[in-house]
């Protein structure tokens, strides 16, 4: 995963305007409340939840897994893979030594 990739697409789709809310409203009111009219609906407040843990839940696994052993890595197990009895996205498996940095 190009994890900077992720995060600059992260920051142009919906972190910029939530830092905007933040720094231009809330903290230093640079900008008239109608800007962020939506910033107070529930419909905005439940996306950029979403789109959080959304990110956060893709970028966990790649975080830990450098602190697994060289022999251990973490992979996504393919959706029709998945027993719905048991919701896992991921899986360790054992693989050929890999050099973490």
């Amino acid at each position: 995963m190009d994890i900077p990739g992720v995060l600059k697409r992260q920051r142009v789709n919906w972190q910029k305007g939530l830092c905007d809310f933040r720094n231009d409203f809330l903290e230093h009111r640079k900008q008239d409340s109608a800007a962020f009219e939506s910033y107070y609906r529930p419909k905005t407040a439940e996306m950029l939840f979403d789109h959080a843990w959304r990110t956060m839940a893709d970028l966990f696994p790649i975080f830990i897994e450098a602190r697994f052993p060289a022999t251990w890595s973490i992979k996504e197990i393919p959706l029709a893979q998945r027993d719905p009895k048991r919701p896992r996205r991921f899986q360790f498996f054992q693989c050929e030594p890999v050099n973490r940095v």
